[in-house]
């Protein structure tokens, strides 16, 4: 079961062809291919980077799906992934607002794969009334950096590697975000990190 959890957040790539298999590990997302965070298209929003904070909290979770915090470390076989911070609404400095989710994932092991790829598609932000806000897939302009991977395209993940980085979230005004939810394809169940009030 751990490692079909590994496996969600990380997207295995195979060589053959440019097939994905996911593998289920959260990470904000973790499926043996690292499938998290942001596509590479960007906003008309200025460049402002809020800081980045470090996780305050390393904890380690065991591998359950469900009943992590902010600041924990989700583990399997494959991937260790930790949300490190979660922005909702938060002004930028020359405008607008932003909502989003620090995450950083390890890669301990591709098995069988050549390499992971990380991606933000297995990754919804949950409110208090079970709506689900997915990725926006945009980034750059005014928004924090640096920027979670998102396809193969921002790159192949072999075991040692690690990255950290934001995805961003559409979260209207007057929702109140409860849950950073991480599900690959292959999961039974879904990873989540509760977010404080």
């Amino acid at each position: 079961m751990g490692s079909r959890i590994g496996r969600a957040r990380i997207h295995r790539a195979v060589l053959v062809g440019l097939a994905a298999a996911s593998v289920a590990a959260c990470g904000g997302g973790a499926e043996n291919t690292a499938t998290e965070p942001p596509s590479t298209s960007t906003t008309s929003e200025p460049a402002t980077a809020p800081a980045s904070a470090s996780p305050s909290v390393t904890k380690t979770a065991t591998p359950s799906p469900s009943g992590q915090t902010v600041g924990d470390t989700y583990t399997d076989k494959h991937v260790e992934v930790t949300v490190q911070q979660v922005a909702i609404r938060k002004r930028l400095d020359f405008g607008g607002r932003y909502s989003g989710v620090l995450v950083k994932t390890c890669i301990k092991s591709t098995g069988d794969y050549p390499y992971f790829t990380l991606s933000w598609d297995p990754w919804t932000l949950v409110d208090d009334d079970a709506g689900r806000y997915p990725d926006t897939g945009s980034s750059g302009g005014s928004l924090p950096t640096p920027v979670y991977p998102n396809g193969e395209i921002d790159g192949r993940w072999h075991a040692g590697d690690c990255v950290k980085g934001w995805m961003f979230f559409d979260v209207p005004k007057g929702v109140k975000i409860t849950t950073v939810r991480y599900q690959g394809g292959s999961m039974d169940e879904a990873v989540e990190w509760t977010v404080d009030p």
